[in-house]
């Protein structure tokens, strides 16, 4: 049930309000933002952490779904889950099918020992 004093229930759509929880797609296999338990059978890891303190504002509960992760993007199309949290890239492709919220962004570089210098291979 819905807790209505929580400090961002009445933000939620009516739909959410009245079910008091989420259905949270998520393929646990990308450690350490989303894995199983030891015992295999929690999702643990970053994301639902995260998920957890926003569900605690909103009010609500959220319960992660394991899928696989080619099935996320049409699961959410076809309203099996309200929501996804998985290690998922935000592209131009993907962005046509559903809404993102970046909250997390990852980049390279690369490291070499003091003094070193790259070698040309040309």
């Amino acid at each position: 049930m819905q807790d209505a004093s929580a400090p961002l229930a009445h933000r939620l759509p009516a739909a959410i309000r009245k079910k008091g929880y989420v259905t949270v797609a998520t393929n646990p296999g990308y450690p350490p933002f989303e894995t199983l338990s030891s015992d295999q059978h929690t999702i643990v890891g970053l994301d639902p952490d995260i998920l957890q303190a926003i569900a605690h504002q909103l009010g609500i509960t959220a319960k992660f779904q394991q899928a696989g992760f080619d099935s996320i993007i049409p699961g959410l199309q076809a309203g099996r889950y309200d929501m996804a949290m998985s290690g998922m890239t935000d592209t131009t492709q993907r962005e046509k099918q559903v809404q993102f919220v970046d909250y997390f962004l990852v980049g390279g570089g690369i490291l070499m020992a003091k003094g070193t210098r790259p070698r040309n291979n040309r």
